[in-house]
């Protein structure tokens, strides 16, 4: 809305002071003056929402079903709540999801390392598989 707002500030500013319109509209001149700055320029809010509605559409293409919780209720189902979370920070920060084609393989090379490589520490360090091969030995 503020975003509008200072479009409508920078079309009448031919017939209008910036200090009047800034007062009209109620906003700060300081405010429109770094809008006016950063035009063109995407901020980082954007930039999660642009990778937010990537990370939608690609689940939506392969039909990946996502969480029944209700956000910021995790306690229907805390243990998987918990799981899910850490693996999509795994996706993101080992395998950068968005920048491949192929997201089932991602996916797939991110759950061998979610189990075979990933160092737990409540497993002494080691991977959940390395971990429970050497608990049956």
């Amino acid at each position: 809305m503020i975003q509008q707002m200072y479009a409508e500030i920078q079309k009448q500013t031919g017939r209008h002071s910036v200090r009047e319109l800034c007062s009209i509209y109620g906003v700060s001149r300081s405010g429109y003056y770094k809008w006016l700055k950063r035009a063109g320029q995407v901020n980082r809010y954007e930039k999660t929402h642009e990778i937010l509605d990537r990370y939608v559409s690609d689940t939506e293409r392969i039909q990946c079903i996502q969480s029944m919780s209700r956000a910021g209720n995790p306690r229907g189902n805390a243990v998987m709540e918990s799981f899910w979370g850490r693996f999509k920070d795994a996706l993101r920060k080992h395998f950068c999801y968005w920048e491949h084609d192929d997201l089932r393989a991602t996916i797939e090379r991110a759950i061998y390392y979610f189990n075979n490589e990933r160092p737990v520490r409540k497993l002494k360090g080691k991977p959940p598989v390395l971990f429970r091969t050497e608990l049956v030995a």
